[in-house]
């Protein structure tokens, strides 16, 4: 006889990593990284600045850490889809930079030629406590130079 016990889901038997392991392997879900990074490119922060002319206002108290989506695939195959013992919510991230900064960095490293003009009226810090995923993967993210340089690279 069904039960109603029977009938719930086990929801510690649900893994999102190992599933796609499962289905694509460490290949295949580089792969899918890959093309999910060039839609982003398109639509993102870089895809927006790469389309400017002339003059552009980058927040200098807005603060970020989040990696470019090219760097986190790499994260992926190499630290996540090898440690089978993750579990839970980790945070991934480079060093903390405002925006101001960062364009600065794509500007340098596109040639693009912009004049960037310091914006410190919106303040916001959107940076990632990365130390665990650090603990548990030894993973450290390359610097902002290097993280734009391999986004270029990538295309």
């Amino acid at each position: 006889m069904a039960t109603p016990e029977r009938l719930m889901p086990r929801l510690d038997r649900i893994d999102p990593i190992a599933n796609a392991r499962r289905k694509f392997g460490r290949e295949g879900l580089f792969e899918f990284a890959k093309s999910a990074v060039k839609l982003c490119l398109v639509s993102g922060l870089l895809g927006w600045f790469l389309a400017q002319q002339g003059n552009v206002k980058g927040f200098s108290r807005a603060i970020f850490s989040g990696l470019p989506t090219c760097e986190l695939a790499r994260v992926i195959r190499d630290q996540v889809l090898p440690h089978t013992d993750l579990h839970g919510l980790y945070h991934v991230a480079a060093q903390p930079i405002s925006k101001y900064d960062l364009l600065e960095i794509v500007n340098r490293e596109y040639g693009k030629g912009l004049k960037i003009e310091p914006d410190d009226h919106l303040k916001i810090d959107r940076s990632l406590n990365a130390s665990r995923f650090r603990e548990a993967t030894g993973y450290v993210a390359p610097a902002w130079p290097d993280l734009i340089a391999q986004m270029r690279e990538f295309r």
